[in-house]
């Protein structure tokens, strides 16, 4: 599933996106998600609830099988809030990765 948000990346729209995903993953089989954020215009979100945003997704995904989250990014401002909840995800069923290329190819937050 691919989704582009568009215009301002805030805490109201994190709400959200948590939301829309409990929705969707109680009523579909865990499915592969693609965010490409480059359509953002303004980045604007506190890290303290991108902290809480990532806590509550590992705590309301209710799949027993990891589900992954492929990010990509060409603002560094986006880029740097996205590896944020890489890092946040780690060891949750949520594997999330960011990439400034949308093959999945370049800079990475933990390039290996």
């Amino acid at each position: 599933m691919a989704w582009q948000p568009q215009g301002r990346l805030d805490d109201l729209m994190l709400d959200q996106i948590a939301e829309w995903l409990v929705h969707i993953e109680k009523a579909f089989l865990p499915f592969k998600r693609f965010i490409d954020l480059s359509q953002l215009t303004t980045v604007a979100v506190r890290g303290r609830h991108v902290f809480e945003f990532a806590r509550k997704r590992a705590e309301q995904f209710t799949g027993v099988e990891p589900v992954r989250t492929a990010l990509f990014s060409d603002n560094w401002v986006a880029f740097g809030i996205a590896c944020f909840y890489e890092s946040l995800m780690e060891n949750t069923l949520i594997e999330a990765r960011i990439s400034r290329s949308r093959r999945g190819v370049g800079m990475a937050c933990h390039p290996s």
